[in-house]
């Protein structure tokens, strides 16, 4: 009888284990049968790209406000 209880015991602490991993579907390693979150999520760096214009203006009121005389 105290081995039914052992192993009763035992099937409800392992039933009651759930998985754990990544749980956001954004990231690199999401893992779907995850119920709880622990935090290893990895993304992708989004590095956010400049653009230089064609051309530069430099007025103010009207008139240039740079003074180049060369290098």
């Amino acid at each position: 009888m105290k081995k039914i209880g052992f192993i009763l015991v035992g099937l409800a602490v392992f039933t009651a284990c759930k998985k754990e991993g990544c749980t956001d579907s954004a990231a690199n390693n999401y893992v779907e049968k995850a119920k709880k979150d622990d935090g290893s999520c990895t993304y992708n760096a989004v590095i956010p790209v400049a653009t230089a214009p064609s051309t530069y203006i430099f007025e103010r009121n009207g008139a240039s406000s740079v003074s180049f005389s060369g290098q």
